[in-house]
């Protein structure tokens, strides 16, 4: 079974544009984002925690069969952008 191989390319792009979201200064936490989440009563921690799901679905489908090359890269890349808390944290 292949999980989305149509979109593996787009999808590993896609990871690394979503974690320039949380590079400082982060979008996430911009006075509209924040000003939203006070509209609706929802703190920041419970907010980043919607995000889990979608980034442990994006890894798994870059990931499934995908050569130890490229998961090291992805690693590298993780760390030079010091985002590797959300990439090791979907690993397991």
């Amino acid at each position: 079974m292949e999980v989305a191989p149509n979109v593996k390319e787009s999808l590993n792009r896609n990871f690394f544009d979503f974690l320039l979201t949380f590079k400082l200064p982060s979008q996430i936490h911009s006075d509209t984002v924040q000003n939203q989440l006070a509209v609706q009563a929802v703190e920041i921690p419970v907010y980043l925690t919607l995000y889990s799901p979608a980034i442990d679905w994006m890894l798994r489908c870059i990931a499934y069969r995908a050569p130890e090359t490229l998961l090291t890269e992805m690693k590298e890349r993780c760390k030079k952008q010091g985002n590797n808390i959300y990439y090791f944290a979907h690993l397991d």
